[in-house]
């Protein structure tokens, strides 16, 4: 069993997560924790790198601090060609010294592997199953950057939410539970949570918050990754936001639309490999999803609220 994870103060019921109460380190920083808890994994980190800021984050935290780690880039290749190329070309400037696997994604998704995963591991994305197929390759002791929970503002409700990491993400967790590491760097522990949830406040007095539009889209592109940034740069990391992230799956999404000469959408790849996920692999829906939390947690959203508005006035 893994020492660190989300698993560890979440219980689920259901559709129920409740978030139990914990303790909060107060002598040390986000980044501090980050180390502290990387530090006592047994041996040698291995990062699952996608060239993204969740997870250099944690490869910043193991350089600052001398924690021995490696890095390991999931490159989707077809006919020799690799599909995430910008993502590919980040982790080469970043770390040379980069372990990248192969991944052959249509043979991947073609063969029903993919299906093998997502049931093994409880997820209903065929993303996610392919960096379930790499982890699986590299072996043990891994850790995956993950998200933050976060309070947001949702424009169409007018109101404060607190999200949780969904169901489907902890399919990380169930791999790190089997091959041991930390599933969600970012919600290691009840104390970095916390902490997270702490600068969010504080940044929404400056009017920096994760906000919540009807067209997803369009909030992931011109908010949210932003906002992401802005956490981590006041929490003490140096990593710098990339120009234009998006996950770096678009284009394999764009290679089926191609294939079956899709003409106006790209929704082929859904439909051949994320519509069956969601009939064979059964988690509950989102919108049925209920979160209890804490008081804690109660408090911080009630303050990210208030600095929100006064930011606004």
């Amino acid at each position: 069993m893994h020492k660190y994870g989300v698993n560890d103060f979440i219980i689920f019921d259901g559709h129920i997560i409740k978030i139990n109460q914990g303790k909060v380190d107060r002598q040390l920083d986000i980044v501090e924790e980050y180390a502290r808890v990387l530090a006592d994994l047994p041996g040698e980190v291995n990062i699952m790198y996608s060239s993204g800021i969740d997870s250099e984050i944690v490869a910043e935290a193991c350089k600052r601090y001398s924690i021995p780690h490696r890095l390991h880039f999931m490159a989707l290749v077809h006919n020799n060609k690799i599909f995430n190329d910008v993502d590919y070309q980040n982790a080469m400037l970043y770390s040379p010294s980069v372990e990248v696997h192969h991944l052959e994604f249509d043979k991947f998704f073609n063969s029903g592997d993919y299906i093998d995963y997502a049931l093994k591991y409880k997820t209903q994305s065929p993303q996610l199953a392919c960096h379930l197929k790499a982890a699986s390759d590299v072996g043990s002791n891994l850790v995956f950057g993950g998200d933050t929970m976060y309070f947001y503002y949702n424009h169409v409700s007018k109101q404060v939410e607190f999200k949780t990491t969904h169901f489907g993400h902890f399919c990380y967790e169930n791999i790190v539970n089997e091959k041991g590491g930390i599933g969600n760097m970012a919600n290691a522990t009840y104390s970095l949570l916390i902490k997270w949830l702490e600068v969010q406040a504080v940044l929404a007095g400056q009017g920096i918050v994760n906000q919540m539009y009807d067209d997803f889209t369009l909030n992931l592109q011109k908010f949210n990754y932003a906002w992401k940034c802005a956490m981590y740069r006041n929490a003490g990391f140096q990593s710098a936001p990339k120009q234009n992230k998006m996950t770096g799956f678009e284009t394999v999404k764009t290679f089926y639309s191609d294939k079956y000469k899709e003409i106006g959408t790209i929704r082929k790849f859904d439909e051949l490999y994320r519509s069956p996920l969601k009939t064979i692999v059964h988690l509950p829906e989102v919108v049925d999803q209920v979160v209890i939390a804490t008081n804690e947690i109660r408090k911080l959203c009630e303050k990210f609220g208030e600095n929100y508005d006064k930011s606004c006035n």
